[in-house]
């Protein structure tokens, strides 16, 4: 694997659980205000989404709900960074991409917390859609962020071309 591949799969990875861990943060925060156990909103998801549950009254906190959610919040998240991070080299590459990066960026984002909204549907009443779209801009900000940091070039309008 060339170099280049390799730093764009780290930062990937990094980047994807940078979101990942925020967004895990910010709900164990929200839960444990909730007078909730912290894992109350994974096993509700997963419950939800995996196991057909309807009515919020009727999840447990289990680890099947857990990892069954988490799971999939991971592997998405991590997709998310990987996308990300490929944007962020083909900007630094191409200056002039770097608005197309940006907007890609804010589309894929946009997208996995709207996906996330609809996932939810079924136990909406017990997941706040301002809570899911500020975990979602939170982890957005943060890996935008290190993908800034690790890639200096962008800030500075410069490319390896130029």
């Amino acid at each position: 694997m060339s170099g280049e591949r390799s730093r764009v799969l780290t930062q990937g990875l990094i980047a994807g659980l940078i979101g990942y861990g925020t967004v895990a943060v910010v709900f164990a925060v929200a839960n444990l205000l909730s007078g909730r156990s912290v894992f109350y909103t994974a096993a509700l998801l997963g419950a939800s989404l995996f196991y057909g549950v309807r009515d919020p009254a009727q999840v447990t906190v289990t680890a099947q709900y857990v990892f069954a959610y988490n799971g999939v919040h991971l592997l998405v998240f991590l997709g998310f960074g990987l996308v990300s991070a490929g944007l962020a080299e083909l900007s630094e590459h191409l200056t002039q991409l770097w608005y197309v990066g940006l907007v890609m960026f804010f589309f894929v984002a946009f997208h996995i917390v709207a996906a996330m909204q609809v996932v939810s549907i079924p136990v909406q009443e017990a997941i706040s859609a301002v809570g899911v779209w500020a975990a979602g801009a939170a982890a957005a900000l943060l890996m935008g962020s290190y993908l800034l940091m690790v890639h200096p070039k962008i800030r500075a309008g410069e490319s390896w071309e130029g």
